[in-house]
């Protein structure tokens, strides 16, 4: 079995490591593979995404403030994946001196109005919309009109709405939006890419891999 939802995997952890059957994750969190069982993630836990995140920003973003700590704040739909990255980036920004935690909310999928959370982080450096599903551009949205100045920060699991980011709030509200991803795309460079290439140039005739790569 393989789930994208990321409750689905602590839900029936008990069950499939009873009987032995595997499931296999989308996200990471540590309720699905502690104690170590028939639950398996394929991809990291969401704070070592914001960790990487977060000290990349302070290096190399010309934004960056220089005469007191960025601000953070955080939006997310309710469930392990928001709260471990909730988590990641309120432990992050209370380590460090060069970050200030603001506030993370939690919301249901079906919130689709987000005044009282954008009137609180509207003077934050920067802000994560909410993720794994919910009304992820319409908080954009409302974010910016309010004046909210804050660079969006994303992970894979925003990425995964993009089209929906672009037709529902538009380039000019994403502009500047930076991602953390755990993966490369096909025209980058990494042993990923590389090995899905190899693969496909030895046990795939040209047009089938080229139909592949484009689809």
């Amino acid at each position: 079995m393989c789930s994208g939802v990321p409750s689905s995997p602590i839900v029936n952890k008990y069950s499939v490591d009873n009987d032995k059957m595997v499931i296999f994750s989308l996200t990471a969190a540590q309720q699905m593979y502690d104690p170590p069982g028939y639950v398996f993630c394929i991809n990291i836990p969401a704070d070592a995404f914001v960790y990487t995140m977060l000290a990349w920003l302070e290096k190399n973003d010309p934004n960056f403030p220089s005469d007191r700590p960025a601000k953070v704040g955080v939006v997310g739909a309710k469930g392990p994946y928001a709260d471990t990255l909730q988590g990641g980036l309120e432990a992050y920004c209370n380590a460090p001196e060069e970050y200030e935690w603001v506030e993370g909310f939690l919301v249901d999928y079906t919130t689709v109005s987000f005044a009282s959370q954008v009137d609180a982080l509207k003077d934050c450096d920067y802000v994560m919309p909410p993720s794994t599903g919910g009304d992820i551009p319409g908080f954009m949205k409302q974010y910016r009109q309010v004046e909210g100045k804050g660079i969006f920060l994303g992970t894979d699991a925003q990425m995964a709405y993009l089209d929906s980011l672009v037709q529902g709030a538009g380039y000019e509200v994403m502009d500047g939006m930076v991602f953390a991803l755990p993966y490369t795309w096909w025209n980058e460079e990494g042993d990923v890419v590389d090995l899905a290439k190899q693969v496909l140039s030895d046990y795939h005739g040209e047009g089938e891999a080229a139909g592949l790569k484009n689809s």
